[in-house]
């Protein structure tokens, strides 16, 4: 049911969005959530992974996650860990690009580390 709810999410975002725009997920790792597998399921809808980051709320000004339903569905709950995924519609060499981009933010780090 929740997949289908994903799936559903990610074929309409897909129609929305435009060429050079990405599509973030934001989901829980631990059991059973990690059965989920959302990659798979942005791959059915012809969806590239540009990156998975671990999710910070600080990353999304005014986030404040809730419960889904019931009589507690105002309230919180914990978000323990968490991964956010950015899918786009196209997939021009973009994990070259990241990787790029994390070798050489690793450069600059070790580079500052030396001074």
């Amino acid at each position: 049911l929740h997949r289908d709810l994903v799936r559903g999410f990610l074929k309409n975002a897909k129609m929305m969005l435009m060429e050079d725009g990405e599509i973030h997920v934001t989901h829980k790792m631990a059991h059973p959530y990690s059965k989920w597998e959302i990659e798979k399921l942005a791959k059915e809808q012809g969806l590239f992974l540009v990156e998975e980051a671990p999710f910070s709320a600080w990353d999304y000004g005014g986030y404040v996650n809730r419960r889904g339903s019931g009589a507690k569905c105002h309230r919180t709950f914990p978000i323990g860990e968490a991964s956010t995924y950015k899918f786009s519609k196209n997939d021009h060499g973009i994990h070259i690009v990241n990787a790029l981009l994390n070798l050489k933010l690793a450069d600059l780090v070790e580079h500052a580390e030396a001074k």
